[in-house]
C-alpha cells in the first residue's frame, strides 16, 4: 500500500515522476495533490510526464483544491495512459479562477499528448467544480482519442463527460466481449446509445 499527499503550493502532487510509472499487483496506491494558490495553481494527484500504465490494484489519485487566475486540479495527468486492470478512481478537485481573465479546468484523468486505451479493469473519472470567467469540467479528457476495448468506464464532467480535442472516443470490443454504451446528463438517468459485440465498433464522439 502507498499513500502519497502533496503540500501546499502554487503547484502540488501526490505522485511526480519525469519519466513512467507502472502500477500492477493486488496492492492500493493513494495519492493526492495539496491545496494550491496562486497565479498559476496546479494539483494533481498523479503526473507523469511520460508513460502510465495500470494492470491491477486500487488506484485512487485525486487532485486537490486549487485558486488563482489559472487554476487546474486532475486526478491523474499524463503523456499516454493504458489501463488494461485493477480499479482506477481518479478526481478532479475543486478549481476556482479569479480576476477578469481567468481559467479554471477540472479533471478526472487528462491525457496531454497520446491517447488513453482501456482494455479492462474498472475506471471511474469524475470532473470537480471549477468556476472562473472561463470553466471547465471534464470526466476524461484525451487529447488524441480515447479507445475502450474493455472494462467498465464511467465518467462524469459538469462540462462534458468524456472529449478528446484531436482524435476520436472509439468503442472497439475484444474478442469475446460486449460492450454497452450509456450517455445522459448523470449517470441516473443515462441511456442507452450502443450495444456492441465483437467485431462491431462505433466512434461515439458527437453522442457523449
Amino acid at each position: 500500500t502507498v499513500a502519497a499527499t502533496g503540500g501546499a503550493a502554487d503547484h502540488s502532487y501526490g505522485i511526480y515522476t519525469g519519466g513512467s510509472l507502472a502500477i500492477s499487483g493486488g496492492g492500493k496506491v493513494t495519492a493526492t495533490g495539496g491545496e494550491v494558490s496562486g497565479e498559476y495553481a496546479y494539483s494533481c494527484g498523479i503526473y507523469v510526464e511520460e508513460d502510465a500504465a495500470i494492470s491491477g490494484g486500487t488506484v485512487n489519485a485525486t487532485g486537490g483544491p486549487a485558486t488563482g487566475s489559472y487554476a487546474g486540479s486532475c486526478g491523474i495527468d499524463a503523456d499516454n495512459v493504458i489501463v488494461s486492470g485493477g480499479t482506477v478512481n481518479a478526481d478532479g478537485g475543486t478549481a476556482s479562477a479569479t480576476g477578469n481573465v481567468s481559467y479554471a479546468y477540472s479533471c478526472g484523468i487528462y491525457v496531454t499528448r497520446e491517447t488513453l486505451a482501456i482494455s479492462g479493469g474498472i475506471v471511474n473519472a469524475d470532473g470537480g467544480t471549477a468556476t472562473g470567467s472561463y470553466a471547465e469540467s471534464c470526466g476524461i479528457d484525451a487529447t488524441n482519442g480515447l479507445t475502450i476495448s474493455g472494462g467498465e468506464v464511467t465518467a462524469e464532467g459538469a462540462t462534458q463527460a468524456v472529449r478528446s480535442f484531436t482524435g476520436t472516443v472509439t468503442v472497439d470490443p475484444a474478442e469475446g466481449q460486449q460492450i454497452a454504451v450509456r450517455a445522459g446528463t448523470d449517470e441516473s438517468s443515462a441511456q442507452e446509445i450502443a450495444n456492441l459485440s465483437f467485431p462491431d465498433n462505433a466512434e461515439i464522439s458527437d453522442s457523449i
